[in-house]
């Protein structure tokens, strides 16, 4: 049996691929060879572009606010979720995009058809959205009230 999800369960963490873009700045560099201590020709500096991936961590962010569970909202399918990523930049390289963060949501909840302000109930193992494309599941519910 599953325990009843709540509002400020957390969520398993999880990878995004490829979440985090980065950059590396290639200094201008003498291509053409010197000649007297002149060179002959100059390549421009540019950036190199990349990727990396990113954790994702969060909690329950919604809930009912009518019936609870050991005094926290209950949590529903649609609720949404408050994640925060990390992320390890290798050396050299310098953050070009991270959103930070942001909301998901809570998208399957229990399979047994118990319902909360019409909206199925979310237990342990329900499936969550993250803001950044990939699913996990809630980590916490209930340790003493169930659905199964």
């Amino acid at each position: 049996m599953a325990g009843v999800a709540y509002y400020g369960a957390s969520i398993a963490s999880t990878a995004a691929s490829n979440h985090i873009r980065i950059k590396y700045w290639h200094p201008r560099r003498c291509s053409g060879g010197w000649i007297d201590g002149v060179c002959q020709g100059w390549t421009e500096g540019y950036y190199q572009y990349d990727s990396i991936d990113a954790t994702i961590n969060g909690t329950v962010n919604g809930g009912s606010s009518n019936v609870f569970v050991n005094g926290m909202g209950v949590a529903r399918q649609s609720d949404s979720t408050a994640e925060t990523e990390t992320y390890s930049i290798p050396s050299g390289w310098d953050l070009e995009h991270s959103d930070g963060g942001g909301s998901g949501s809570i998208t399957i909840g229990n399979s047994k058809s118990v319902f909360v302000n019409g909206s199925p109930i979310a237990v342990a193992g329900s499936t969550v959205s993250t803001h950044a494309g990939v699913s996990t599941t809630i980590k916490d519910g209930s340790s003493n009230v169930f659905i199964g």
